[in-house]
């Protein structure tokens, strides 16, 4: 058996800001969760625009709805590693800086793992996240997510405005009228509303947060944590 992974504060955004941010939401959507018993995807291509399909309960029981979810890797693959991040997240940009790149070269464009990105959104991204999935739409959710943590430091607090949303539109080749008008009628805010209950449902007690097979990692740890934990499930797997 793996054992599970935690690490120290300065990793993480700590739980007092998710409550904070609870509060400050109000209530949140229940989700229905059926249980599925495998993934699927829209795409083979292990770089962008993969959607992950339908919901699975893992070993440890923790409930994950991967419905329209932006994924890569091998939709088939024994080992699911899901983060739950916020674009607001300094911790979170860390990991897409530093970690991602490496888990992608070794694990996900190898067909080792499926990665599945959803939405945490404790410390203010809201915005950002619905922005993303609207982005999505157009084919292009990964890309934006590298845009917004690119822009992460000087924009973030202007997330909600819609005319920085139209410039990174622009610069990604998107249909700006459709893009805007997804992000302006606030298509995507249940969505994140309903990941963010799940996240905490499922454990988490700060940003980045991580599940693999059910499996818990907290914060932006050094790159040879996820390589224990990634090569501890495959060996399981086998």
């Amino acid at each position: 058996m793996e054992q599970e992974i935690k690490n120290s504060k300065n990793y993480l955004v700590p739980a007092s800001i998710i409550v904070a941010a609870f509060l400050i939401a109000g209530a949140f959507f229940v989700s229905k969760n059926p249980s599925v018993s495998q993934i699927k995807s829209t795409k083979s291509d292990t770089k962008k625009n993969q959607v992950a399909k339908g919901d699975r309960a893992n070993s440890n029981k923790v409930n994950i709805n991967f419905e329209g979810w932006p994924a890569m890797g091998d939709p088939s693959a024994s080992v699911v590693m899901v983060e739950y991040s916020d674009f607001a997240c300094p911790f979170c940009n860390r990991f897409s800086q530093e970690t991602l790149p490496s888990v992608k070269k070794d694990y996900i464009d190898k067909g080792k793992i499926l990665f599945v990105y959803k939405d945490f959104t404790v410390v203010g991204g809201e915005r950002a996240a619905e922005a993303a999935h609207c982005a999505q739409e157009q084919g292009k959710f990964w890309e934006y997510h590298d845009k917004l943590f690119s822009k992460s430091a000087q924009d973030k607090s202007q997330w909600a405005n819609s005319e920085v949303h139209r410039g990174y539109a622009r610069d990604l080749g998107l249909d700006e009228d459709a893009f805007l008008k997804c992000f302006e009628e606030r298509r995507y805010e249940e969505m994140v509303a309903l990941s963010n209950q799940e996240a905490a449902q499922n454990g988490g007690e700060g940003t980045p947060y991580f599940l693999i097979n059910g499996k818990s990692i907290f914060g932006a740890q050094p790159y040879s944590a996820f390589q224990i934990a990634i090569d501890s499930a495959l060996n399981e797997r086998q």
